[in-house]
C-alpha cells in the first residue's frame, strides 16, 4: 500500500489517493494536531470514510511513537502489522497507551457502521476495535433475543444473575469462563456487529457483555449516534469523552436526535 507524508505524518492508503482525498486527509490531521473541531464535506463516492480512517489512525500511530520516544522506550510496535502485541508488550506500553486518545466513530445505524468496518479491513491499520450495541442487536439467547425493550433487559438481568429463574443464560456463563481476560478480547480480529454475534454464538460466549470488555482496551470504538449523544446511555456504557477523538459520520443526521 502506498504511504504518503501528509502534514508531516506518514499515512498508509489502500491505493494512490486523488488530490481531493489528500486535501481531505490534510484537514483531518490538521484538526487533530491542533485539537480543533472540523466540519468536512465530500461528495458521495469520493472515499470519505477511507480518508477519515486512514488519516485518524495514522495520526494516532504517529502520536504513539512520539509518546514512546518521550518515555525513552526504544521498541516500537507498529499498528500497521497484522500481528497483535503480546501481553508483555501490553504491560510495557500501558502507561503510554493510557495517554493515547481513543477514537470514537459514530454513525446513524449499525448497517452504516458495518460498511465502515468493511472499509477499515481494506487498510493497513489493525487497531483494537470495539463495537457497541444493545441487547436487541447482540443477544444470542434463543428466548431473550426474541424479546424487545424493557422486557428483554429485565429478563437478561434475571437470567445472568442466578440459576433459580426459569430462564438462564449459558452464553453469559461462557463469557464468565472464557472472555474476561483482556487477552481473549484483544485476540479477536476486526469484526462488524453481525460477525461478532456469529463468532461469539459459535463459541457460546455472550457478545453483549464481551463488547463491554472490548471497549476498555479498544483503540477505535464504533457506536450509533445516540450512544454518544445521550449522557445516560454514554455513562451506563462507561464511554468517556475525555481524551477522545469523536467522528460523526454523516453528521447532518445528528440533528434529528436533538
Amino acid at each position: 500500500m502506498p504511504t504518503l507524508q501528509i502534514g508531516g505524518i506518514p499515512v498508509s492508503f489502500p491505493f494512490t489517493p486523488y488530490d481531493s482525498q489528500v486535501v481531505y486527509m490534510e484537514k483531518v490531521i490538521q484538526s487533530l494536531e491542533f485539537k480543533q473541531n472540523a466540519l468536512l464535506e465530500s461528495p458521495t463516492g469520493t472515499g470519505k470514510t477511507l480518508c477519515l480512517l486512514c488519516a485518524t489512525l495514522a495520526w494516532r500511530l504517529h502520536r504513539l511513537k512520539q509518546l514512546r520516544a518521550a518515555s525513552n522506550k526504544p521498541k516500537v510496535q507498529y499498528e500497521t502489522t497484522t500481528s497483535r502485541p503480546d501481553d508483555t508488550d501490553d504491560n510495557d506500553d500501558q502507561g503510554v497507551a493510557d495517554k493515547l486518545p481513543k477514537i470514537i466513530y459514530a454513525s446513524r445505524t449499525h448497517s452504516q457502521l458495518k460498511q465502515v468496518v468493511k472499509e477499515l479491513k481494506q487498510t493497513a491499520y489493525k487497531p483494537k476495535v470495539a463495537i457497541l450495541g444493545s441487547r436487541e442487536h447482540l443477544c444470542v439467547h434463543p428466548e431473550v433475543s426474541q424479546m424487545r425493550g424493557t422486557q428483554q433487559n429485565h429478563t437478561c438481568r434475571q437470567a445472568v444473575r442466578a440459576q433459580q429463574y426459569s430462564v438462564t443464560c449459558t452464553y453469559k456463563a461462557g463469557y464468565d469462563r472464557q472472555a474476561k481476560s483482556k487477552r481473549h478480547a484483544a485476540a479477536l480480529p476486526i469484526l462488524d456487529i453481525e460477525e461478532l454475534v456469529t463468532t461469539m454464538k459459535g463459541r457460546e460466549v455472550c457478545p453483549f457483555y464481551l463488547s463491554r470488555d472490548m471497549l476498555v482496551a479498544a483503540d477505535l470504538v464504533f457506536m450509533p449516534y445516540n450512544y454518544l449523544i445521550e449522557p445516560f446511555v454514554r455513562n451506563s456504557l462507561g464511554v468517556t469523552l475525555e481524551n477522545s477523538v469523536l467522528i460523526f459520520d454523516e453528521a447532518h443526521n445528528v440533528v434529528r436526535l436533538l
